[in-house]
C-alpha cells in the first residue's frame, strides 16, 4: 500500500473506539493508530509465511514484543471491519451498468456474449489423442454456433485434402454427424445402445478435455485477456494471442516427448 492510500485509510479509522484506551495506567497507553495500522499491514503482507512466522517478523521489524503485535492484530481488524458497508455492498443499477461495460467489446458486443454470460471468442481446436493441437480456428465470436463454424472449416469444405478413407473427427453433440464427423447423440437417448455409444465416444474425447486443461493451466491469460475488443485490430490481437498459446503448447509437448 502506498503512502497516499495509507493516509486515506488511517483517516477513516483513526477515531474508532477500539483505539481509545481507558486504562488509567500510563504504561498501558496504546500507541498511535498510525503505528498500529502500519504494524498490522506489515504482518498482513507477510506473504506465504506461516502465521507464527509473520508474528515474529512483524515484532522484529517493529521493535516490540510479540504480545503487542497480537493485541494490535486484534484491534486494527475491528476498526477496518467498521468500513464494511462503505466499501463492500451490492452494486446499484447504475454501478451494474458500468461494470457490464468494463469488459464488453466496444463494437457489436452482442456477438461476443456467450452462453456463460461472458464476453469471449469461439475457439475450435482439433487435437490428437496424444494431446497435440493439429488445427485451430479462433477468429469467430462466441455467438456463432459450433456447427456453423465447422461448416466454414477448411477441414469441412476441402475434406478431401485432409481425410483419407475411414478417417474422421470426434465431436460433441453440437456438430452434425457426417462421414468425417462422429458426434454424440443428444439426450434423451432413443435407446440404451445410444447411451452406450455416447459413453464409449466420451472415453475417447477425454483427451480433448485434458488438453484444454493443460493449455489453460500453462497459459491462464487465454481465459482472461487484457485486451478490450474495439475493432478489427484488437479482435485479431485476441486471436493471435490464443493461437500463440497453442503453438507454445505444441512446442512444450514436443520438447517433453523428446526428453
Amino acid at each position: 500500500m502506498d503512502r497516499e492510500n495509507f493516509e486515506r485509510l488511517l483517516e477513516l479509522i483513526v477515531d474508532h473506539e477500539v483505539f481509545k484506551n481507558r486504562s488509567p495506567v500510563a504504561a498501558a497507553q496504546q500507541t498511535h493508530p498510525r503505528y498500529q495500522l502500519a504494524v498490522f499491514l506489515l504482518r498482513m503482507g507477510g506473504g506465504s509465511k506461516s502465521g507464527s512466522m509473520t508474528l515474529v517478523l512483524a515484532a522484529t521489524a517493529a521493535g516490540v514484543g510479540e504480545g503487542s503485535i497480537v493485541n494490535i492484530s486484534r484491534r486494527v481488524p475491528i476498526a477496518i471491519l467498521s468500513l464494511h458497508d462503505t466499501f463492500t455492498h451490492w452494486p446499484t443499477r447504475e454501478e451494474k451498468a458500468v461494470l457490464k461495460q468494463c469488459y464488453a467489446p466496444l463494437e457489436n458486443w452482442w456477438y461476443y456474449f456467450s452462453r456463460k454470460s461472458t464476453y469471449a471468442l469461439n475457439a475450435m481446436v482439433v487435437y490428437s489423442d496424444q494431446r497435440k493441437i493439429l488445427y485451430v480456428k479462433a477468429s469467430d465470436n462466441s455467438a456463432s454456433h459450433d456447427a456453423r463454424i465447422f461448416d466454414g472449416f477448411l477441414l469441412h469444405q476441402r475434406h478431401q485434402d485432409f481425410f483419407e478413407h475411414g478417417e474422421y473427427l470426434i465431436g460433441d453433440s453440437a456438430y452434425t454427424a457426417t462421414d468425417r464427423m462422429v458426434s454424440l447423440y443428444k439426450q434423451p437417448y432413443p435407446s440404451a445402445a445410444h447411451a452406450v455409444f455416447n459413453s464409449t465416444l466420451c472415453a475417447q474425447r477425454i483427451a480433448i478435455e485434458h488438453t484444454f486443461g493443460i493449455l489453460k493451466a500453462r497459459f491462464p491469460s487465454i481465459t482472461n485477456m487484457s485486451i478490450r475488443i474495439q475493432g478489427h485490430e484488437s479482435h485479431k490481437a485476441c486471436v493471435d494471442w490464443f493461437i500463440g498459446a497453442c503453438i507454445l503448447h505444441n512446442f512444450l509437448r514436443d520438447v517433453d516427448d523428446r526428453e
